[in-house]
């Protein structure tokens, strides 16, 4: 199964939402590498619309919902770069963020990391060092 839909399926728009299933124990299979760089990385080619617009919508509320334990020059830099479209790299920078400060994360909030950075073909091992809520 792949990372999108392992993402949708959380989000409740396809097939099973029942989050412990979609959690590490489906984890999709390795992938081979692809042929072409694709020409925007950061967001999901071959998503459909509505599972896209979601992810983005998902993407943008990140920073919102951990500003509480974020200092301010990592809280500006995920939000710079969510807001420009950079997901990747916001994401990449809000769990370096959690990382560094320690910062504890509740089993669905680490659930919902896991799924963002899978749609967008990044690791997840950070996830699994973040301090437990």
């Amino acid at each position: 199964m792949g990372a999108m839909e392992d993402f949708l399926r959380l989000l409740g728009l396809t097939g099973d939402a029942d989050p412990a299933r979609a959690g590490d124990a489906a984890r999709p299979a390795p992938r081979a590498p692809a042929a072409a760089p694709a020409a925007a990385p950061e967001r999901p080619a071959a998503a459909p619309a509505v599972g896209r617009r979601r992810l983005e919508q998902t993407l943008r509320r990140l920073p919102d919902r951990y500003r509480d334990r974020l200092g301010p020059p990592a809280l500006r830099q995920v939000t710079r770069a969510a807001a420009g479209g950079r997901w990747d790299a916001a994401v990449d920078h809000l769990v370096a963020a959690l990382c560094r400060c320690e910062a504890p994360v509740t089993a669905a909030e680490r659930q919902e990391l896991r799924a963002v950075l899978r749609a967008l073909d990044r690791p997840t091992d950070r996830v699994d060092a973040l301090p437990r809520r």
